[in-house]
């Protein structure tokens, strides 16, 4: 089961922020075992693609139409897929990345997540649809509020966090050069509350899109003082652009690592 808890920032002043993101919490099960989960893993205005999606699945069957295609969020927690199945129904695949993964499938980068799947028919899709509605209601996102009073607090980007970016950002890889016309006057501001060194980032007005996927397809690997694999670090985009620097960790929460501490890797791109 996956349900909203709530806001990331629930107590901000800055509506924007208290209206940023969603915190995601749930359990699940297969034959390997059981495991609970809880992150931030939509934003405010992802949570209600899914019912939309459940609902798309559900009448793909009742018309006998093409399913949607995956439905995939700015964070890689989540993702979920449909295939056809015997008469009336379809196969629902969810893959579980990152924080979401069971303790026996973990992962120190995102692109390999733990997959369920499981064969339902129109009406539970609707009844799933309808159900994670009701349970999102008391956490609107933007577009439900009448008036959304403005203004975050950005700033210039840190050194430690711009010689960050800049090696994150190099390679020829598809869509890296965009990515990196993208750092001049780039600005950014905390993205969590738990007490690791994410985040958040605004680019210029003009600021070339990026074709690369997200998160990027290069991957920091922090190493703690005896060498040691502490966590890591994902570039997340939004629309093409630069939207989050997410710090990462296998244990307590890191703050942003030294340049010096990190180490990168470029992954396969898929398309």
């Amino acid at each position: 089961m996956i349900r909203v808890t709530g806001y990331q920032f629930p107590d901000a002043p800055d509506m924007r922020k208290r209206l940023s993101w969603h915190m995601i919490g749930g359990e699940a099960g297969s034959s390997e075992g059981t495991w609970q989960f809880h992150w931030q893993a939509l934003t405010c205005d992802e949570s209600p693609q899914l019912s939309r999606w459940l609902t798309q699945v559900a009448a793909s069957i009742m018309h006998g139409s093409t399913l949607p295609g995956p439905l995939t969020f700015t964070e890689p927690n989540l993702m979920f897929r449909a295939f056809p199945a015997d008469s009336g129904t379809v196969r629902i695949t969810v893959g579980f990345d990152l924080e979401f993964q069971p303790p026996w499938h973990r992962r120190r980068a995102a692109g390999d997540p733990y997959q369920l799947s499981f064969t339902v028919d129109a009406e539970h899709l609707r009844q799933a649809a309808g159900q994670w509605d009701a349970e999102r209601a008391p956490f609107p996102d933007e577009s439900d509020m009448t008036a959304v009073p403005g203004g975050g607090t950005w700033r210039e980007a840190t050194v430690p966090e711009a010689a960050l970016l800049e090696a994150a950002l190099t390679g020829d890889w598809d869509g890296a050069a965009e990515l990196r016309a993208q750092l001049p006057g780039l600005l950014a501001r905390p993205d969590c509350t738990c007490g690791c060194g994410s985040i958040e980032l605004r680019t210029r007005p003009d600021a070339p899109a990026s074709p690369a996927s997200s998160p990027a397809p290069r991957e920091g690997i922090v190493l703690d003082d005896t060498g040691e694999v502490a966590g890591g670090l994902l570039i997340f985009l939004r629309d093409g652009h630069l939207h989050s620097l997410e710090v990462f960790s296998y244990g307590d929460p890191l703050p942003m690592p030294a340049p010096s501490q990190v180490t990168w890797e470029t992954r396969h791109q898929n398309h």
